[in-house]
This record gives C-alpha cells, structure tokens and sequence, in this order.
C-alpha cells in the first residue's frame, strides 16, 4: 500500500512514486502497461531541471505488491486511473503535466477527467482512441477478429496470452533499446489472474465517451513508423480532444520518448508553454 498516510480528502491507492528532480513543474510519467517505468530514463534526463519527474509502476503489473490487486479494481482502466489520482492526492500535486504512453494515454486521460485539478495538461504518445476498431478504417490498433483471437489465447494458458500481447505491443518487431526477452519476462511472470484481467481492460479500453469531458490542453504525439498505431489513429483522437494539437514524428517508431527523446522534449515544451508556464 501507499507509504504515504491517509488524509480525510484524499483517495487511497497502492502506487509508490519514483520522484527525480525539484522543479516546479510536476511531470507524471506514464508507461503503457506492457512497459517499464526505466524506460523514461533518458527522457527524464532530458527534460532539464524545471521538472519533477513522477514516475510509478501500475498495481499486479510490476514491481507493486500483488496484495494492491483485485479483480474486481482493474477489470477496466478507470481502476489504474484512480490509482493515479490517489498518488497525485498523496503527495499533492496540483494541475500537473501527465505524459502518457500507449495504454498510459488512457490511463492519464480518465485520470484527468476524474481529477481535473491534478492534472492539467496531457500528452499522447502512440495513443489510440479504442483498442479495438470498430470501422474498416481502424480507428483502434486491432481488428475484432485480432482482439477475439488474442481472449482465446488468454482462455488456454497466460503464456500463449503474454506471447500475443507481447505481439501486439511489439508488432512482431523487437526495439533493440527495450529487449524482447525483458518485455516477454515483465508479460509472463505475472500471475494467470492478473493476466486475463489486464488483457480485458486493454481490449475493453475506449476513450471516445469521455473524450469531450477532457477540459485541458492536450497533445497528441506519433510517430510515422509506429507498427502498432497508425497515424490514423493519432488523427482521429485528436480530432476528439476539445484543445489539441498534433505532432507527426518522421522518424520516431512506437517509443518516441525512447527513439525520438530531444523531439518528444520539445513537443513537451510546446504544450508546456500553452500552460503559460516556463520551461527550457
């Protein structure tokens, strides 16, 4: 559980914060559930030291004890976002940047339409607007007959469920700077239950419904060599988003914050400065 105590006003959550920096400008990092908070590394280095970069792992996903999981918390992503919240309530942190990867996207986004006073700003990184498609066109990253075939993986054993996720979240492709022996051990070693639960919540994750309720500045960040999310799929979320702005990398593939690390720092600061607040 949180090392911090409870406060009458506060939500409770099982997250322990990684803090680096001083700054004034709180950053919440947000990895995709398939990722590692050490991923942010050479970001957080980048960012200078106007930031105090907030990073954590997600409950029955990582480090966090398996005791912080039920079933019933994280059938769906809203129970990840509260645990934002309540991290955020913990240490009291107000109008925050949040940044989030992937699935982290969503995490952050219902965060902040469930707590728009802790955060205040978004940034989107290969962020879909639904895991799966519902049009040719596919606005999600799968197809129905992809995200079927993946649940029936889940039903026979968690291995065959870590080896597809692990497809989906790699595209068959390994990134030479996140090993595809580390991802498939972060996916495999977790318990059966956690497995099936988790893999759910990401096929189950939508964020059109709460998409208009999201009442800060945003940035959607892609990049165009991502195998995962087409850059139709930037588009059409931030066509979704009342105050967003778009940024199409060239060069950068899924991790823009790994490939791509001085471009995602500027798009940063691009929406750091619609905040009207400084930053390097």
């Amino acid at each position: 559980m949180s090392a911090f105590p409870p406060r009458s006003v506060h939500r409770r959550g099982p997250l322990e914060p990684r803090i680096d920096g001083d700054g004034p400008i709180p950053l919440l990092l947000a990895q995709s559930v398939c990722g590692d908070p050490d991923e942010w590394d050479a970001f957080v280095g980048a960012v200078g030291p106007d930031y105090r970069c907030i990073r954590f792992d997600y409950a029955g996903l990582g480090a966090v004890e398996p005791v912080s999981w039920s079933p019933e918390r994280y059938r769906t992503l809203h129970g990840h976002a509260d645990d934002v919240v309540a991290l955020l309530d913990a240490l009291d942190v107000e109008h925050a940047v949040a940044v989030g990867h992937a699935i982290g996207g969503h995490i952050v986004t219902l965060a902040h339409v469930a707590a728009p006073e802790r955060i205040g700003a978004v940034l989107c990184m290969a962020t879909a607007p639904t895991s799966v498609a519902d049009r040719a066109d596919r606005d999600g990253v799968l197809s129905r007959a992809e995200a079927e075939a993946l649940l029936a993986a889940a039903a026979q054993d968690v291995d065959a469920w870590a080896s597809g996720l692990r497809d989906v979240c790699q595209h068959r492709a390994i990134d030479a700077r996140l090993p595809d022996r580390r991802l498939a051990a972060r996916l495999g070693n977790r318990r059966p239950d956690v497995a099936a639960v988790t893999l759910r919540a990401i096929l189950g994750a939508d964020l059109r419904p709460v998409l208009p309720r999201v009442a800060c500045p945003t940035l959607v960040l892609q990049g165009l060599w991502d195998p995962q999310v087409p850059a139709t799929t930037a588009r059409a979320l931030a066509r979704c988003l009342p105050d967003a702005e778009l940024v199409l990398l060239p060069t950068a593939s899924h991790r823009p914050h790994v490939d791509e690390v001085e471009a995602s720092r500027i798009a940063l600061t691009r929406l750091v400065r619609r905040l009207g607040r400084e930053a390097p």
